[in-house]
């Protein structure tokens, strides 16, 4: 009597199925892996250039121009008292409008002030400053429009000067001490956390590791079921390749923010100059009209801020001047190193589709191992 074939259902020790069921697994928690991984890097780093643009850098300019306009509005101040105009306008109506600019911008530093606890006490002391100095500039012109040749108001603009630009508690020296800690906020946000070329590992080697393993399974289903090509694992394949280069887009965007960095350095660094220029002219005016309202008994103090501020020293034609320099090209090269957008939801997307694939590509194996004939 002929034996006849009975089917039964395979044993859970079955070589083939138990490999393709393990295959399966590691693909798929590989997937898992590389999709935390890429999304993260992608979306960390894009948050940080785009909070680089809109608050970190911003922050570094109005410091910046708040700093350039009170010294705008000194030299006004100085030069109108000097020339005998603040006699009868006070400081002037370029003085009160820097003095206004100013204000608006300490009030965006406010706003976008990426320093911490530090940069709010600084930004609160220089806003304390900047009105003492007012109401001692509104006082020179008062004792000035009494008495043209006040000793008084000669006073209070010295203790205005001293106000503005004392080198360690000065208006300007504060503000130095807070544009530097804004920079270094921009400076520890363009190189660390996701910006830090080490969390390239985060992502780049999830992909490596599945492209490796789904070729090891392409070679493993040919091998097993003599077929050329598995066209699902193909296409997770190359959508695994397109997720990789996707969040290459990273490297991209931190050369860019790095540049935007160096060139917000450039930009601070003539500004800087610039400034210091108008601060020296400022000072300058003050030395003259200390001497002539004095003469040769001034005394000490009076002698040694003249000699300081460099009154012998001729004003620089404006032609000379450093232009104050264009700060939208900073924002411009920020913006540009935001590479989100359609890569946002083409990376997730793409590697949801690749679990998809990886599952499809491998069941038909698991199905055809799942019985057996004994």
């Amino acid at each position: 009597m002929t034996a006849v074939p009975v089917l039964t259902r395979a044993k859970p020790t079955s070589t083939t199925r138990r490999d393709l069921l393990r295959l399966r697994s590691a693909l798929l928690v590989l997937t898992v892996v590389v999709f935390a991984g890429s999304l993260a890097t992608f979306t960390g780093v894009m948050s940080t250039v785009r909070d680089a643009a809109a608050r970190t850098a911003p922050s570094v300019l109005e410091v910046m121009a708040a700093r350039w306009a009170l010294v705008q509005a000194d030299n006004a101040a100085m030069t109108s008292f000097q020339t005998g105009q603040g006699q009868l306008i006070g400081p002037g109506e370029t003085y009160q409008d820097q003095m206004a600019i100013a204000s608006q911008n300490l009030a965006q530093v406010a706003e976008h002030n990426s320093a911490g606890a530090i940069g709010s006490a600084d930004l609160q002391l220089v806003e304390g400053l900047v009105v003492s100095y007012g109401q001692l500039i509104g006082n020179a012109h008062t004792y000035f429009r009494e008495d043209s040749a006040s000793p008084l108001g000669v006073a209070e603009l010295s203790y205005a000067a001293g106000l503005m630009h004392g080198p360690d508690s000065g208006i300007v020296a504060k503000l130095d001490q807070l544009e530097l800690a804004q920079r270094r906020a921009l400076d520890d946000q363009l190189s660390q956390g996701w910006m830090n070329s080490a969390v390239t590992l985060v992502w780049l080697l999830p992909i490596v590791l599945l492209l490796c393993l789904l070729g090891y399974t392409q070679y493993f289903t040919r091998k097993r079921f003599s077929r050329t090509l598995n066209p699902a694992l193909a296409v997770a394949t190359l959508l695994a390749l397109l997720v990789g280069f996707g969040t290459a887009a990273v490297f991209d965007a931190r050369g860019k923010a790095s540049a935007a960095g160096e060139s917000l350095n450039e930009v601070v660094a003539q500004w800087d100059a610039q400034t210091r220029a108008v601060a020296v002219e400022g000072q300058g005016e003050l030395a003259q009209l200390i001497r002539r309202q004095c003469g040769a008994g001034c005394g000490f103090t009076a002698d040694a801020f003249i000699a300081k501020s460099g009154v012998v020293t001729p004003k620089a034609p404006a032609g000379e001047r450093i232009d104050v320099p264009e700060t939208k090209q900073v924002g411009e090269e920020l913006a540009a190193a935001d590479q989100s957008g359609f890569l946002d939801y083409s990376i997730p997307l793409a590697v949801l589709v690749i679990a998809g694939l990886v599952v499809l590509g491998l069941q038909r194996g698991i199905d055809e191992y799942r019985y057996r004939t004994t």
